[in-house]
């Protein structure tokens, strides 16, 4: 059993200085000069001078945007491809954005909530969105897209810590406001994360209408993109197959690479499981080529450890390895723990094809650890399934059969069928063999 993921793409954004880094050293020597002169109240203007600068940067501090990022890269959970990872930062830009609006809360209060945030406690900004959820829900019913923007924030905090956390602040998202695109796929996104593909299906099926019923393309592409993963965690591959072309076909049309590549990835892992191994790699390398191009370093990590999927499916273990090792390398770079417990399942299992089975057990046990603290039920059973071929091999046929057992529960979890099966025929293996 190998470790697969979806296709991933990233952009990035420009950082942005500080007002205060930016003012003209020239303005700041006649300040100075003037305050020489009049000696009487240099300690007054200085402490009011560093007030002033203090206070701005404790208010405002750096942009939304470049705050948002850098507490996703200290989070301990990760977006698994372009659309979600963006989705992301603009949902926490905007949560930050509202949290430094004035009337939201008082000036003490909301640069106490943000330096919280900046030191991973989320529940000062939470207390303050819950208080304007609340007031906005008891309205009335033009009001609940207030409590909606409110509720999405919440969430948008809440997944910094917990995916689970985040899901119920959505959920009420989409209660308050139907008719939120984003919150639907915000909402599918975490269902299918956590376990839940009809609800996440649902979600992104509400998406797809939605974006259909505004003519927004690049919504209906991004639901048939996250439709066709969930066709594709089933077997259904035609059916995902085709969900990919048609999202394919729109992002060409509007010129979205990081689409382009992500759907030409997805594609790839199709024809892989199929068995169409040059079919695959033409895919992956085109999205690398896309990737590359945009400077994607997640996309360009994910399209390495397809390629050595093909790689190793081929036999060719040394060249498997080497593009694992460069996968997770940029995995780690960037901080994405769900990449680094994928290339280090790949990595395990090109060690027990080797035969070197304590150190595929090390690389499975950490890649298990890393999906066990994001919350990753499909991570979580890929892992358990290969410790069990581990144990199988050593001949330890009960930790073996404990091991599938529990993958098995996981893998009928998330709907995975052709998973089920393949696990199901190991254990009916060891029952034979007792």
């Amino acid at each position: 059993m190998e470790t697969t993921t979806p296709a991933q793409a990233s952009g990035w954004w420009d950082l942005i200085f500080g007002w205060w880094n930016s003012n003209d050293p020239d303005s700041i020597i006649a300040i100075t000069s003037i305050v020489i002169a009049i000696t009487a109240v240099i300690p007054a203007v200085i402490l009011f001078l560093t007030y002033v600068r203090d206070k701005k940067k404790k208010e405002t501090g750096i942009p939304a945007s470049e705050f948002a990022e850098q507490l996703i890269k200290q989070e301990k959970e990760h977006a698994r491809d372009i659309s979600e990872k963006e989705t992301q930062i603009s949902e926490l830009t905007n949560a930050i954005e509202a949290m430094r609006a004035p009337e939201i809360a008082s000036q003490q209060r909301r640069a106490t909530a943000e330096e919280a945030l900046r030191q991973g406690n989320t529940k000062l900004a939470d207390a303050i969105f819950a208080e304007s959820e609340e007031t906005e829900a008891a309205k009335s019913t033009e009001h609940r897209h207030a409590a909606a923007k409110a509720a999405k924030h919440r969430g948008a905090i809440a997944y910094l810590n917990s995916p689970k956390a985040a899901l119920p602040h959505y959920q009420r998202a989409v209660n308050y406001n139907p008719e939120d695109a984003a919150a639907w796929n915000r909402l599918g996104t975490l269902k299918y994360r956590l376990g839940d593909p009809e609800g996440a299906e649902d979600a992104y099926r509400h998406v797809r209408k939605l974006g259909e019923q505004s003519r927004n393309k690049a919504t209906v592409a991004a639901a048939l993109g996250n439709l066709g993963l969930i066709a594709h965690t089933r077997g259904a591959l035609d059916r995902a197959e085709d969900y990919h072309k048609r999202s394919l076909a729109i992002e060409e049309a509007l010129g979205r690479k990081e689409g382009m590549a992500a759907d030409l990835g997805n594609l790839g892992l199709i024809a892989r499981t199929r068995g169409e191994l040059d079919k695959a790699e033409g895919y992956h390398n085109k999205a690398f080529a896309l990737d590359k191009e945009l400077g994607s370093k997640e996309g360009m990590a994910a399209d390495l450890g397809n390629l050595g999927l093909i790689a190793g499916t081929r036999g060719e273990l040394g060249k498997a390895e080497d593009y694992y090792n460069k996968a997770f390398a940029l995995n780690k770079e960037l901080g994405r723990k769900e990449g680094m417990a994928t290339q280090l399942g790949n990595l395990g299992v090109i060690a027990r094809t080797r035969g070197a089975l304590d150190k595929a057990e090390d690389y499975l046990k950490q890649s298990f650890a890393l999906s066990e603290a994001l919350g990753s039920k499909e991570g979580m059973a890929t892992q358990l399934g290969n410790l069990g071929l581990i144990a199988d091999t050593r001949g330890a046929l009960d930790e073996a059969e404990d091991l599938w057992k529990r993958s098995l529960r996981l893998f009928e979890e998330i709907g995975a069928k052709p998973k089920v099966e393949q696990v199901k025929g190991w254990l009916q293996g060891i029952e034979k063999n007792n």
